[in-house]
C-alpha cells in the first residue's frame, strides 16, 4: 500500500505540473499537426514523399509520435498531443521509480527504505527544471518526450543486463535503439553520442554493437530508415556547412543564433538597455546559461564531490561509476553541440534531459551517504527545482501574459484563410517559409506549397543554398521562383518582412499584384513582367 501511495503521489505531481507548463501554444505547433496530417494520410510508417509542393522529395522526419496521434480524431489531434506528451513523462517517472527501487534495494544497502530512496529520486527528477524547458519540450505535441522514455528504458536495461549478468536485457535495448530511431532526431542523436563515449569510458564495445545492431534494424526495407538517415547527412553537408562556410562573414544572418559570447558578455548591459534581448538570451540563445540553472542538481553533486571541506572519497562501485559515465558523456556531448559547426544538431542543453536520472540517482546516493540531514537538503532541493519551474512557466508564457496585459491580439488567420480558398489552385511561397506548413492545414485539397526543408532524393538540400538567404527566409526574387516552380501567390508576414528589413534585404513587393492585406499578412499575386 505504501507504494501506490508513493506511485499516486508521484504521477499526481508529473502529470498536473506537467498539464499546467503545457498550456498554451508552440511554434512548432502547426509544424507538428502537418505531420501528423500526412502520417493519417499514409498510414505507413515508410512513407515520407511530400505530395501538394512542386518541391519533390520527402520531410524525413521520424514518425511514430506522430503516427500515433493520428489515431485520434482530427479535432483532438492537439488534445491528443500534449496529453500523450505528458503521459510519455509520466512513464519515465514511473520507470525511474521502479528502477530506483530495485538499484536501493539489491545493490545499495543503506539507511533508508527502499521506496523512499525511490520515491525521493523518482520526485527530485519528475522536478528537475531541465525537464520544463522554455523551449518545445512539453508545449509542442513533438517527439521530446517519448524519446526520453525510450532512451530511459535503454539505460535501465543496459545497466540491469550488467547488474543482474543476464544477457536477456539487451535484446530489449537494440529494440529501444530501433524505438528511437524512427520517433525522434534529438533522441537519436543522443543515442549515438551517449552509446559512442560510453564505449570510450569503458573500453568495451557492447554499447557500439546494440546501436548498430539496431540501427540494422532500421535500415529493413520494413522501416526504410535510409531515408530519414539521408535526410539528415544532407541537413548537414548540403545545407549547414556550405551555409557557415558561404555566410561567415555575414553577420546580418545566422543560422540560429545561439551561443553569442558577445550576447553573453553584454547581459548585464541589455538588462538595463535592451530587456527584451537579454531576456532572449538568458532563456532561449545561449546553451551554457539554460543548463546552468535548469540543473541545481549538477551544483548540489559539485558541492558534494568538490567544494565540501569534508568531500567524500568516491566509492568505487559499477552502477555509480555508470551514473557517472552517463553524466560524462552528456557533458561531453553538451560542450561538442555548443561549437558553431554543430549546432545543426539543436539546443545543447537538451542532451541533460536525458541524463537527468543517472544525475539524480547519483546525487540521492551521495547525500544519503554522506549528509548529516539528508532530507532537509532533499527538500531544499525540491523546493529550489519548484521555484525554478515556476519561473521558466513564467518565461515561457511571458508573450501570453504580456499580450493580455497590453490587450494585444494573437493574428488572425481566418481572413487569410478565406482569401486563400478562394483562389483557384494556387501555388504558393510563404515568408517565413514554415508557415506554408500552417496554411497546408486549411487550404490543402487544391493548394501547392514551397515547403522548407524537403529533401529531393538525389540532390538532398542542396538546393536551400540558392534559395534561401538563411532558413525561413527566401530569397528576393519573385520571378526565379515562378520560372522554377510555377509559383503565383506570395503570401509575407509582415512581422517577418519587417525582420528582412532589418537584415538589410528588401522585398519588392511592388513587383507583385496586392490581393489581399490586414494588419498581419500581406499576399500578391506574381504578374508577368
Amino acid at each position: 500500500m505504501e507504494v501506490l501511495w508513493y506511485i499516486l503521489i508521484l504521477m499526481a505531481f508529473s502529470f498536473f505540473s506537467r498539464l499546467i507548463f503545457g498550456i498554451g501554444d508552440s511554434t512548432d505547433d502547426y509544424s507538428h499537426l502537418w505531420m501528423v496530417k500526412e502520417r493519417n494520410r499514409y498510414r505507413d510508417l515508410r512513407q515520407h514523399e511530400v505530395v501538394n509542393t512542386p518541391l519533390k522529395g520527402i520531410r524525413g522526419y521520424p514518425p511514430l509520435a506522430h503516427f500515433l496521434i493520428g489515431f485520434f480524431p482530427r479535432r483532438y489531434w492537439i488534445l491528443a498531443g500534449k496529453f500523450l506528451v505528458v503521459l510519455y513523462d509520466c512513464a519515465s517517472v514511473l520507470i525511474v521509480f521502479c528502477s530506483s527501487y530495485f538499484v536501493f534495494r539489491d545493490f545499495w544497502h543503506l539507511e533508508v527504505a527502499p521506496t523512499v530512496g525511490a520515491f525521493i529520486t523518482a520526485l527530485l527528477y519528475s522536478s528537475t527544471p531541465i525537464l520544463f524547458s522554455v523551449e518545445s519540450r512539453l508545449k509542442s505535441i513533438g517527439a521530446r518526450t517519448l524519446g526520453g522514455l525510450f532512451f530511459t528504458l535503454y539505460i535501465v536495461s543496459f545497466a540491469a543486463g550488467h547488474l543482474y549478468s543476464s544477457a536477456w536485457f539487451y535484446p530489449p535495448c537494440v529494440v529501444l535503439v530501433l524505438l528511437t530511431f524512427i520517433t525522434s532526431q534529438f533522441a537519436t542523436q543522443n543515442i549515438i553520442w551517449v552509446s559512442i563515449f560510453l564505449s570510450i569510458i569503458t573500453l568495451s564495445f557492447l554499447p557500439l554493437i546494440l546501436i548498430a545492431s539496431g540501427l540494422m534494424l532500421f535500415l529493413l526495407p520494413i522501416f526504410d530508415g535510409k531515408k530519414i538517415l539521408y535526410r539528415k547527412y544532407s541537413h548537414f553537408y548540403h545545407w549547414f556547412i556550405p551555409y557557415l562556410r558561404k555566410n561567415k562573414k555575414n553577420f546580418n544572418f545566422d543560422l540560429y543564433g545561439r551561443n553569442s559570447i558577445k550576447d553573453l558578455l553584454l547581459l548585464p548591459y541589455h538588462a538595463i538597455h535592451n530587456p527584451r534581448k537579454a531576456f532572449l538570451t538568458f532563456f532561449h540563445q545561449n546553451s551554457f546559461l539554460i543548463a546552468a540553472y535548469s540543473l541545481p542538481i549538477v551544483w548540489v553533486l559539485l558541492y558534494l564531490t568538490v567544494l565540501h571541506k569534508n568531500a567524500p572519497s568516491f566509492p568505487s562501485d559499477w552502477l555509480l561509476n555508470y551514473s557517472f559515465y552517463l553524466m560524462m558523456a552528456a557533458l561531453a556531448v553538451f560542450i561538442l553541440t555548443s561549437t558553431r559547426h554543430l549546432l545543426f544538431l539543436g539546443e545543447a542543453e537538451r542532451y541533460f534531459e536525458y541524463a537527468s536520472f543517472p544525475l539524480n540517482l547519483l546525487a540521492v546516493f551521495l547525500i544519503f551517504k554522506f549528509s548529516t540531514s539528508p532530507f532537509q537538503f532533499f527538500l531544499g532541493i525540491f523546493i529550489i527545482n519548484v521555484t525554478l519551474v515556476c519561473i521558466l512557466f513564467i518565461a515561457s508564457n511571458m508573450k501570453i501574459f504580456l499580450s493580455r496585459c497590453f490587450e494585444e491580439k494573437e493574428p488572425d488567420l481566418s481572413e487569410l484563410i478565406t482569401f486563400i480558398k478562394e483562389i483557384e489552385k494556387p501555388k504558393i511561397i510563404t515568408l517565413p517559409t514554415k508557415f506554408a506548413y500552417t496554411l497546408s492545414l486549411f487550404v490543402d485539397d487544391e493548394a501547392s506549397y514551397y515547403f522548407d526543408n524537403i529533401c529531393h532524393s538525389s540532390k538532398g538540400l542542396a538546393y536551400m543554398l540558392d534559395e534561401y538567404l538563411e532558413l525561413y527566409y527566401f530569397i528576393p526574387s519573385f520571378e526565379f521562383f515562378h520560372e522554377k516552380y510555377g509559383i503565383d501567390t506570395f503570401v509575407f508576414s509582415l512581422k517577418y518582412l519587417e525582420s528582412s528589413e532589418s537584415k538589410g534585404v528588401t522585398y519588392n513587393l511592388k513587383e507583385l499584384t496586392e490581393v489581399f492585406g490586414n494588419d498581419t499578412y500581406w499576399v500578391g499575386r506574381y504578374k508577368k513582367q
